[in-house]
């Protein structure tokens, strides 16, 4: 049941096809037969009429081949070692080869002229005999060759900023006389520790931690107690 459904919809697909190529067949007739007719005639006319005979070629109308191959070449010229039919003639190929020469020459003296211009300039500089553009590549070149070799921005700060902190910190520590070597009365005291000592010069250093810490190392005697 399969197998003919599918054969039934190839058979109508197919008519479908017929019907669209006889309705544009028959509208390509119906256009062809609405132009107008031209005949060789006509154009001989017309060029009589506006241009004269002294214009009018040989032949009106070609063949297909003709128009799509081109005119037949002459086999006079004979054909060249890898078969191909030649062209054109020895003569022209002189010409030909004769031109080209001529231009390689003239571009050649162009060239000569121009390296000749360059050294003049070049000897006019009092500055260095090095053209600007020389100069730029090589200052491009010992910057690039400069940022190569240089640490980057972030890691050279944080060298120097560690360099920097790490000379400060030894120089103040050789300069810092340790506390420990240094007695207590030889330091300088806090302004507040002065103005108690002037105020109260017996007491006037005890804070009261001082006097706690004193008071706990103080060992109490024992006392007996009777119940």
């Amino acid at each position: 049941m399969a197998g003919k459904g599918a054969g039934k919809r190839a058979n109508v697909k197919r008519a479908q096809q017929k019907q669209a190529l006889k309705k544009a067949t028959k509208a390509r007739l119906k256009f062809e037969a609405s132009l107008p007719k031209v005949s060789e005639d006509d154009l001989v006319a017309f060029q009589l009429q506006h241009f004269g005979d002294d214009t009018a070629p040989e032949n009106w109308f070609i063949d297909k081949e003709t128009a799509v191959q081109g005119p037949p070449l002459d086999d006079d010229l004979g054909s060249y070692e890898d078969g191909i039919q030649r062209t054109l003639t020895d003569e022209q190929i002189a010409i030909f080869r004769r031109t080209e020469l001529w231009q390689m020459k003239q571009e050649q003296k162009l060239e000569r002229e121009d390296d000749e211009d360059e050294r003049a300039k070049r000897a006019m500089s009092p500055v260095s005999d090095v053209s600007s553009l020389e100069d730029d590549l090589l200052a491009y070149a010992t910057v690039k060759r400069r940022i190569h070799l240089s640490p980057p921005k972030q890691l050279a700060r944080r060298l120097s900023s560690n360099s920097r902190s790490d000379t400060t910190v030894s120089s103040a520590a050789r300069k810092r006389p340790r506390e420990e070597e240094v007695p207590y009365d030889q330091r300088h005291k806090r302004k507040w520790e002065a103005y108690v000592g002037h105020v109260d010069p017996e007491h006037g250093s005890l804070t009261q931690r001082r006097m706690a810490r004193e008071q706990d190392d103080q060992q109490a005697e024992p006392v007996d107690l009777n119940y």
